[in-house]
C-alpha cells in the first residue's frame, strides 16, 4: 500500500480583520473654534478651504447638498465634522448644529455623526452636550509626549489627554485618535510610545498624520532655519509599517494614513514625508511584515499562494514590489493566484 502525502496548506486571515468602510460626508470647518494657532498648522491648504465668517450658513449649505444627494442615490451616509475644533466654538452654536443633524438622523439621511476637537476642549459640558447625539469624537492628540506638544504650541500635557478620555469613557461616548509623528522634538522611539499608548487606551478608530511643512506655517520657518529637520519618506514608511501592524492587531480601525491630496497641498509642501499613496504604502509594508514573518517559520515551502481579491494590491504592494520575493519564495518557484477566498492560503 503506497504512502499519501497529504497536502500542506496554511491558511492565515489579515491581521487588520474584516472591516466595513462607512461612507462619511465631510463638513470642513478650517480654524472653527480654535483659540490659538499650533505650529504645523495650515487647515486653508489641508482642506482646500479657507477661512470662513459665517457657520450656520455653511452648514446649512452643506447638509442641504447632503440632503439631495441622499435622496438622488438612495443612500445614507454618515456625517463628519472636521478641519476646525467642533467643541471650541460656543455651546449655543455647537447644540444648533447637533439639532440640525439630529433632524437628519429621524429623516433617515445620516445614520451617523462624527467631529474632531482637542483633547483640552473636552469639558463636561461639553460631553454632556454631545452624549446621545454623536458616535464618535476624534481627538487630535498628535502626540503623548508633553515636550512635543509644548514644543507644537498645542497648549497642553499628556495628562490633558487621559482627562480627555476619562471623561469621553464617562458618557460612553466612543473615540478616536488622530497621531502627527514627526513634529518637533519627537522621535521613532517616541512614536512608537505613543502607539503603545493608543493601544491602551482603546481608541475604536486612529488616523495618522506625519508632520508635512507647509508653506505660511511657524513650521516653515523653523525649517528655513535649520533648526527643525522633517522625517524622510523612508524612515516615516517603516515607522508606519510597524504601527499599523500593532494597531490592526489591536483591532482599532485605521481611518486614514496620510493628508488627502488636494492640489492647495501638494503645491505648498516645503518639505517632510509626502506620497500621495503614504497609507497604502504602510498597509502593505505590514502586511507583508506580518505574512513573511508566520510563513519564515515554515518547515516547508509553500508551492502556491492563494490571495483573496480585495487584498491583491496591499499584498503585491505598489507598483508590485513585494511579487518577485513572493514568487521566488527560498528561491523556489511560487504560483500565485488570485481569487474570492476569505483568508490567504499558502499550500
Amino acid at each position: 500500500m503506497k504512502n499519501i502525502t497529504r497536502k500542506k496548506i496554511l491558511t492565515i486571515g489579515h491581521p487588520a480583520g474584516v472591516t466595513n468602510r462607512r461612507s462619511v460626508w465631510p463638513i470642513f470647518l478650517p480654524f472653527a473654534g480654535c483659540r490659538q494657532k499650533c505650529i504645523f498648522c495650515a487647515q486653508n491648504l489641508t482642506t482646500g478651504r479657507g477661512k470662513v465668517g459665517d457657520y450656520k450658513s455653511l452648514v446649512v449649505r452643506e447638509l442641504e447638498r447632503l440632503q439631495i444627494q441622499s435622496q438622488k442615490r438612495g443612500k445614507i451616509y454618515g456625517l463628519g465634522f472636521f478641519g476646525g475644533t467642533f467643541t471650541g466654538l460656543d455651546l449655543e452654536l455647537q447644540d444648533w448644529i447637533l439639532t440640525k443633524v439630529e433632524a437628519l438622523k429621524k429623516q433617515g439621511i445620516i445614520n451617523f455623526v462624527c467631529l474632531s476637537t482637542r483633547p483640552d476642549y473636552i469639558t463636561p459640558e461639553v460631553v454632556s452636550l454631545l452624549s446621545n447625539k454623536v458616535d464618535l469624537v476624534e481627538l487630535g492628540v498628535q502626540s503623548f509626549d508633553t515636550s512635543v506638544l509644548l514644543a507644537s504650541f498645542r497648549g497642553y500635557s499628556r495628562e490633558v489627554i487621559f482627562q480627555a478620555v476619562e471623561l469621553l469613557n464617562k458618557y460612553q461616548l466612543k473615540f478616536g485618535f488622530q497621531l502627527l509623528p514627526g513634529l518637533p522634538k519627537h522621535s521613532l522611539e517616541l512614536f512608537y510610545k505613543d502607539i503603545e499608548l493608543t493601544i491602551s487606551l482603546k481608541p475604536a478608530t486612529l488616523r495618522i498624520y506625519p508632520c508635512l511643512v507647509l508653506k505660511g506655517t511657524s513650521l516653515a520657518r523653523l525649517y528655513k532655519q535649520g533648526v527643525y529637520q522633517p522625517w524622510s519618506l523612508r524612515t516615516t514608511i517603516e515607522a508606519l509599517g510597524k504601527a499599523v501592524l500593532k494597531i490592526w492587531q489591536a483591532k482599532i480601525q485605521i481611518l486614514r494614513i496620510g493628508l488627502t491630496p488636494e492640489p492647495s497641498l501638494i503645491s505648498n509642501i516645503l518639505a517632510g514625508p509626502w506620497h500621495a499613496a503614504l497609507g497604502f504604502l504602510a498597509k502593505s509594508l505590514a502586511l507583508n511584515t506580518y505574512l513573511h514573518s508566520i510563513v519564515n517559520r515554515l518547515d516547508w515551502t509553500p508551492r502556491e499562494i492563494l490571495v483573496p481579491v480585495r487584498y491583491a494590491a496591499e499584498f503585491f504592494g505598489y507598483k508590485n514590489q513585494y511579487k518577485p520575493f513572493w514568487q521566488n519564495l527560498n528561491n523556489i518557484s511560487v504560483c500565485i493566484k488570485i481569487g474570492n477566498f476569505e483568508q490567504f492560503i499558502f499550500c
